[in-house]
């Protein structure tokens, strides 16, 4: 019982409108352990004073020694089918305790007050429970006052709305990256996704002294580490990693990545399974006010479900990461591969990798093309594409779709404005993502 009652409290809050949907039936007297019926009541508060719910302010609401390893316990039980089956259940388990102590009760009065006045109050317990009801409603006003909140910011904001990527055209025409959105960054083998991610993360962490963390499910900490080097000592990874440096290029290598090194800019070392991502994200955010994550990528992380298509489990997983952006009020990017076909194309919607679903969870779709990779050397508006990469938004929900271009320093993988052109010193090419 337990374990389905963690379950549920896991998807609320997570999904705090499905709370509110099904408020009337889901109340503290479906919970047997104390701790379940202390949490719920924690998360019930929150969402009557218009809090945001997360594992962090339902553990500080609790208040009790322990209280988040108790909710990030409790938050590793997901399910994410079947949950109304799973109300149901738990609903008609506590119908069923409370008319057993109904009848217990009323029988033990009948000595006292004879059958007839013990089966009316009886009846009326039954009916009190069929009918029982709570509300959790707001009027539109309240929303009203957040959309007006947000107009001011914007006629007054002298500088990005959301969280700066530093590609200036992108800001311009996004206000950066907003808080709650879910952005897929998708691109075909080799056309440097994983680079401009990493290119946004550094800018973000070192330009806008954002929290920002990075997991990557492919490429170990260090290949990481000594990618960001390179784009900041314009030495290539390659040589980093694996020439015998000289005494003056140590030196400019630590001169160079100063403001790296003090940056809040973390690689996360976590396994591929969804729920220690999930898990270490809410220590981020617990700890460091974490507020971009990277995921890279996409199809390397599990559900950790049998008997899940695939299909339905890339899907699944891009829904619990659009839930967790929005509920933690945090931007979460997920890089993600592309279907193999006419690979010297502009890629489509249609072109993500294993689930249509994916396009549906965001709010951005952002691609790479890079036709100078496939020896195509104008983009179609007849522009050379010689040391050029084409970023398409081709889904943009609140900012529209848009297309632009950046300089790609294939020696480095590195992505910057059109109007900079850093000379890269030609230590070798870098590996692709």
């Amino acid at each position: 019982m337990n374990q389905a009652e963690d379950t549920l409290l896991s998807y609320i809050i997570f999904n705090p409108n499905f709370f509110r949907l099904r408020a009337s039936e889901i109340n503290e007297d479906i919970f047997t352990s104390d701790i379940n019926k202390r949490v719920f009541n924690a998360i019930k508060s929150i969402l009557d004073e218009g809090g945001n719910l997360n594992a962090i302010t339902v553990s500080a609401k609790l208040n009790i020694e322990h209280g988040f390893d108790i909710i990030t316990s409790i938050i590793k039980n997901q399910v994410f089918s079947e949950i109304d089956d799973l109300v149901d259940f738990l609903c008609d388990a506590s119908k069923d305790r409370l008319l057993e102590i109904s009848l217990i009760n009323s029988l033990n009065s009948v000595k006292s007050l004879g059958w007839r006045e013990s089966s009316a109050i009886l009846s009326k317990m039954i009916t009190e429970l069929n009918e029982k009801r709570s509300h959790d409603t707001h009027s539109i006003s309240r929303d009203l006052d957040d959309l007006f909140e947000r107009v001011e910011i914007n006629r007054t904001s002298t500088r990005v709305i959301g969280i700066g990527t530093g590609i200036t055209k992108f800001d311009k025409f996004s206000g950066g990256l907003q808080l709650s959105d879910l952005v897929i960054l998708a691109a075909k083998t080799s056309m440097g996704k994983t680079s401009l991610a990493i290119t946004i993360a550094r800018n973000a962490s070192v330009d806008f002294n954002v929290p920002t963390v990075f997991y990557s499910l492919e490429m170990s900490s260090i290949q990481i580490t000594a990618r960001t080097a390179s784009m900041e000592s314009f030495m290539s990874s390659k040589h980093l990693l694996q020439s015998k440096l000289g005494v003056d290029e140590i030196t400019e290598l630590k001169r160079s990545t100063t403001k790296v090194y003090k940056s809040p800019f973390f690689i996360a070392n976590t396994s591929n399974k969804i729920v220690d991502i999930i898990s270490s994200m809410i220590s981020y955010i617990l700890k460091e006010n974490a507020k971009l994550f990277f995921v890279d990528y996409l199809q390397l992380v599990s559900l950790g479900q049998k008997g899940v298509n695939r299909e339905q489990e890339v899907g699944t997983m891009a829904r619990i990461f659009k839930n967790f952006a929005k509920e933690h009020n945090v931007v979460i990017v997920l890089l993600s591969q592309l279907k193999r076909g006419d690979e010297s194309r502009e890629p489509l919607l249609s072109d993500l990798r294993d689930s249509g679903q994916i396009e549906e969870a965001a709010d951005i779709v952002m691609f790479i093309n890079r036709p100078e990779y496939f020896n195509i050397m104008q983009f179609e508006d007849g522009d050379s594409s010689a040391g050029k990469a084409e970023i398409i938004i081709a889904k943009g929900r609140g900012i529209g779709l848009g297309r632009f271009r950046l300089n790609f320093i294939a020696s480095l993988t590195k992505f910057t404005d059109e109007q900079e052109t850093p000379t890269a010193i030609n230590y070798g090419n870098s590996d692709f993502d």
